[in-house]
């Protein structure tokens, strides 16, 4: 799964098992980009050999990249992309923390948002490029807006050529989002799943976006306890939970 994101805490302590690891930059052949060293989860120093292994464009992308500082080092400075990760792949059955939806997975980690949560068109696009290039199967995207971007649907339509599905947050302004649409939630492809989030009680939250023709499903998103930075957690709300 490809994490577009103000990306993941690597290192935290109920994460670190379950991010994809690029072996295509594995340059010592120990089978692992990613190292439990001294405690804690790093990027593995024996690979960090400045070549291009992949000759992707991207120098030493180990886990993924970081569209907002241009370079190899994705680290969630937010919160937010750290608190997704923790819902979908928290590690299971470890003794530590909680249990993601799933226990086991891969989750590239894709930075295409800033400590403040803003991107760009070009931040994510680069991201949804690089995720269909490494043959990632399925894409989360805990972000949107209403500007629409020939640009993104073209990738997205890539994306269903090669059968990657789209994860988006139908959004949390309590609209109806076929009247405001919000992308990519809003793009009419059937590889895109757009999500609403509901409460405790199994009802649209009071923050979230509906439409009975643009919204796909449902899921809990209102006051959902996860992971955050610096091996803490705590409870968010949104459609991006």
């Amino acid at each position: 799964v490809g994490i577009i994101e103000t990306c993941i805490d690597y290192q935290h302590e109920d994460l670190g098992d379950n991010i994809w690891q690029n072996l295509d930059e594995d340059a010592d052949g120990d089978g692992r980009t990613l190292e439990y060293i001294n405690g804690h989860w790093q990027l593995d120093p024996d690979d960090l050999d400045g070549i291009d292994a992949d000759q992707n464009g991207y120098v030493d992308d180990l886990i993924g990249w970081d569209y907002i500082n241009n370079d190899n080092n994705p680290m969630d400075d937010n919160g937010h992309g750290t608190h997704v990760a923790g819902i979908m792949g928290a590690k299971g059955n470890n003794g530590v923390g909680i249990s993601g939806v799933n226990w086991e997975i891969s989750m590239t980690v894709l930075k295409a948002f800033d400590a403040k949560g803003a991107g760009s068109t070009a931040s994510t696009l680069a991201a949804l490029e690089y995720a269909r290039e490494k043959g990632i199967r399925l894409t989360n995207n805990s972000w949107g807006g209403p500007n629409r971007s020939a640009f993104l649907k073209e990738e997205l339509k890539l994306h269903r050529q090669d059968g990657i599905l789209c994860v988006a947050a139908a959004g949390n302004n309590g609209q109806n989002i076929r009247r405001n649409p919000i992308y990519p939630a809003s793009y009419q492809l059937n590889n895109i799943i757009s999500v609403a989030a509901i409460d405790s009680s199994h009802t649209l939250a009071s923050f979230s976006n509906h439409g009975k023709r643009d919204v796909d499903m449902a899921a809990p998103g209102d006051n959902i306890y996860s992971t955050l930075p610096g091996n803490s957690y705590g409870y968010l709300s949104g459609n991006t939970m």
